[in-house]
Protein backbone atom coordinates (compact mmCIF):
# COMPACT_ATOMS: atom_id res chain seq x y z
CA UNK A 1 0.00 0.00 0.00
CA UNK A 2 1.59 3.41 -0.91
CA UNK A 3 -0.64 5.69 0.15
CA UNK A 4 0.64 9.37 0.35
CA UNK A 5 0.55 10.46 4.02
CA UNK A 6 -0.15 14.18 4.13
CA UNK A 7 2.30 15.77 6.88
CA UNK A 8 0.95 18.96 8.86
CA UNK A 9 1.90 22.48 8.12
CA UNK A 10 4.19 22.83 10.92
CA UNK A 11 6.51 20.13 9.78
CA UNK A 12 7.10 21.07 6.49
CA UNK A 13 10.52 22.54 6.57
CA UNK A 14 11.01 18.94 8.52
CA UNK A 15 9.68 16.95 5.71
CA UNK A 16 11.34 18.97 2.81
CA UNK A 17 14.66 18.13 4.50
CA UNK A 18 13.90 14.45 4.79
CA UNK A 19 13.02 14.40 1.07
CA UNK A 20 16.09 15.53 0.03
CA UNK A 21 18.07 13.60 2.03
CA UNK A 22 16.43 10.37 1.13
CA UNK A 23 16.96 11.45 -2.57
CA UNK A 24 20.78 13.06 -1.74
CA UNK A 25 22.02 11.25 0.68
CA UNK A 26 24.41 12.85 3.37
CA UNK A 27 23.96 13.22 7.17
CA UNK A 28 20.43 12.58 8.76
CA UNK A 29 19.41 16.11 9.01
CA UNK A 30 17.81 17.81 12.30
CA UNK A 31 14.57 17.05 10.51
CA UNK A 32 14.46 13.75 10.63
CA UNK A 33 13.48 13.19 14.64
CA UNK A 34 10.67 15.24 14.02
CA UNK A 35 9.49 13.69 11.40
CA UNK A 36 10.14 9.99 13.00
CA UNK A 37 8.01 11.40 16.23
CA UNK A 38 5.48 12.60 13.90
CA UNK A 39 5.02 9.35 12.13
CA UNK A 40 5.28 7.22 15.49
CA UNK A 41 2.82 8.86 17.60
CA UNK A 42 0.35 10.92 15.60
CA UNK A 43 -3.39 9.49 15.69
CA UNK A 44 -4.27 10.16 12.29
CA UNK A 45 -0.98 8.38 11.07
CA UNK A 46 -2.14 5.69 13.78
CA UNK A 47 -5.35 5.32 12.20
CA UNK A 48 -4.13 5.24 8.69
CA UNK A 49 -0.87 2.35 9.44
CA UNK A 50 -4.49 0.51 11.32
CA UNK A 51 -6.89 0.94 9.06
CA UNK A 52 -9.15 -2.18 7.30
CA UNK A 53 -7.72 -0.79 4.03
CA UNK A 54 -3.61 -1.63 5.85
CA UNK A 55 -4.75 -4.99 6.93
CA UNK A 56 -5.79 -5.77 3.29
CA UNK A 57 -2.31 -5.20 1.99
CA UNK A 58 -0.67 -6.77 4.28
CA UNK A 59 2.78 -7.84 2.79
CA UNK A 60 4.35 -10.40 5.06
CA UNK A 61 7.75 -11.35 5.26
CA UNK A 62 10.34 -13.19 7.33
CA UNK A 63 13.00 -11.77 9.64
CA UNK A 64 15.99 -14.32 9.68
CA UNK A 65 17.28 -11.63 12.25
CA UNK A 66 15.11 -11.97 15.16
CA UNK A 67 14.70 -15.59 16.19
CA UNK A 68 14.25 -18.85 15.57
CA UNK A 69 10.80 -21.26 15.14
CA UNK A 70 10.40 -22.79 18.40
CA UNK A 71 9.76 -26.09 17.09
CA UNK A 72 11.62 -26.07 14.55
CA UNK A 73 14.74 -28.06 15.71
CA UNK A 74 15.98 -31.61 14.84
CA UNK A 75 13.69 -33.50 18.10
CA UNK A 76 10.98 -32.17 16.95
CA UNK A 77 11.35 -32.79 13.51
CA UNK A 78 12.50 -36.88 14.08
CA UNK A 79 9.26 -36.93 15.92
CA UNK A 80 7.01 -35.11 13.26
CA UNK A 81 8.82 -37.35 10.28
CA UNK A 82 9.24 -40.34 12.54
CA UNK A 83 13.02 -40.59 12.00
CA UNK A 84 14.81 -42.72 14.05
CA UNK A 85 18.07 -41.16 16.25
CA UNK A 86 20.56 -42.77 14.36
CA UNK A 87 19.54 -41.57 11.54
CA UNK A 88 21.00 -38.49 9.83
CA UNK A 89 18.95 -35.19 9.19
CA UNK A 90 19.49 -32.96 5.79
CA UNK A 91 19.06 -29.45 5.23
CA UNK A 92 16.70 -30.45 2.75
CA UNK A 93 14.27 -32.13 5.54
CA UNK A 94 14.92 -29.16 7.71
CA UNK A 95 13.71 -26.87 5.26
CA UNK A 96 11.15 -28.84 4.44
CA UNK A 97 10.38 -29.17 8.20
CA UNK A 98 10.46 -25.41 8.46
CA UNK A 99 7.87 -24.62 5.44
CA UNK A 100 5.64 -26.81 7.13
CA UNK A 101 5.33 -25.26 10.71
CA UNK A 102 5.36 -21.87 8.88
CA UNK A 103 2.48 -22.46 6.64
CA UNK A 104 0.57 -24.44 9.62
CA UNK A 105 0.94 -20.34 11.19
CA UNK A 106 1.01 -17.37 8.09
CA UNK A 107 0.10 -14.90 10.26
CA UNK A 108 1.54 -11.65 12.36
CA UNK A 109 0.86 -14.29 15.63
CA UNK A 110 3.90 -15.74 14.54
CA UNK A 111 7.43 -14.64 15.55
CA UNK A 112 9.11 -14.61 12.82
CA UNK A 113 6.61 -13.40 10.71
CA UNK A 114 6.51 -9.26 10.10
CA UNK A 115 4.51 -7.07 8.02
CA UNK A 116 6.06 -5.04 5.93
CA UNK A 117 4.60 -1.34 4.57
CA UNK A 118 5.63 2.35 3.64
CA UNK A 119 3.86 5.49 3.11
CA UNK A 120 4.64 7.94 0.55
CA UNK A 121 5.50 11.61 2.10
CA UNK A 122 5.73 14.57 -0.75
CA UNK A 123 6.43 17.87 -1.09
CA UNK A 124 4.81 21.04 -3.23
CA UNK A 125 7.23 20.32 -6.27
CA UNK A 126 5.99 16.84 -6.67
CA UNK A 127 9.12 15.02 -4.75
CA UNK A 128 9.11 12.58 -2.23
CA UNK A 129 10.27 9.51 -0.32
CA UNK A 130 8.85 6.39 1.10
CA UNK A 131 8.71 6.22 5.05
CA UNK A 132 9.45 2.51 5.65
CA UNK A 133 7.65 0.71 8.44
CA UNK A 134 7.57 -2.96 9.90
CA UNK A 135 4.63 -4.31 11.43
CA UNK A 136 4.79 -7.40 14.42
CA UNK A 137 2.29 -8.33 16.78
CA UNK A 138 3.41 -7.23 20.42
CA UNK A 139 1.07 -9.63 22.16
CA UNK A 140 -2.08 -7.83 24.01
CA UNK A 141 -0.98 -4.36 22.76
CA UNK A 142 -1.38 -5.53 19.49
CA UNK A 143 0.08 -4.92 15.78
CA UNK A 144 2.76 -1.97 16.38
CA UNK A 145 4.24 -0.40 13.59
CA UNK A 146 8.01 0.23 13.60
CA UNK A 147 9.74 3.27 11.79
CA UNK A 148 12.82 1.64 9.28
CA UNK A 149 13.69 5.10 7.75
CA UNK A 150 13.09 7.39 4.83
CA UNK A 151 13.85 5.54 1.39
CA UNK A 152 13.50 7.49 -2.07
CA UNK A 153 12.37 4.51 -3.67
CA UNK A 154 11.29 1.10 -3.56
CA UNK A 155 14.31 -0.28 -4.94
CA UNK A 156 16.26 1.60 -2.47
CA UNK A 157 13.54 0.34 0.85
CA UNK A 158 14.00 -3.04 -0.13
CA UNK A 159 17.14 -3.43 -0.18
CA UNK A 160 16.99 -2.04 3.53
CA UNK A 161 14.93 -4.57 3.97
CA UNK A 162 17.45 -7.47 2.68
CA UNK A 163 20.66 -5.87 4.55
CA UNK A 164 18.27 -5.99 7.89
CA UNK A 165 17.22 -9.61 7.22
CA UNK A 166 14.02 -9.12 5.91
CA UNK A 167 12.57 -11.81 3.06
CA UNK A 168 9.32 -11.08 1.58
CA UNK A 169 7.21 -13.66 0.56
CA UNK A 170 3.67 -14.18 0.07
CA UNK A 171 3.77 -17.80 1.77
CA UNK A 172 6.59 -20.43 2.79
CA UNK A 173 6.84 -21.63 -0.61
CA UNK A 174 8.44 -18.61 -1.98
CA UNK A 175 11.15 -18.57 0.55
CA UNK A 176 14.94 -19.78 -0.29
CA UNK A 177 16.50 -22.95 1.70
CA UNK A 178 18.83 -20.80 2.76
CA UNK A 179 16.31 -18.65 5.12
CA UNK A 180 14.42 -21.67 6.34
CA UNK A 181 17.56 -22.91 7.28
CA UNK A 182 18.25 -20.01 8.94
CA UNK A 183 14.90 -20.02 11.22
CA UNK A 184 15.84 -23.67 12.37
CA UNK A 185 17.11 -24.22 15.79
CA UNK A 186 20.02 -27.25 15.91
CA UNK A 187 20.04 -29.22 18.97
Amino acid sequence: MNETLTVPAELHRARNEVIRYAISGGEPPKGMELIKRWFSGDQEVWENLHSGAAAMSFCPAVSTKHGHLYQACDSELRDHFGIDEDEAITDELRASFVRELLAEDWTLENAVIVGIGQRWIENEMGEGCYIGYTEELEGQAGVTCYWQGVFANEEVWHNHLRNEGYILADEPDDLPEKALISLYQAN
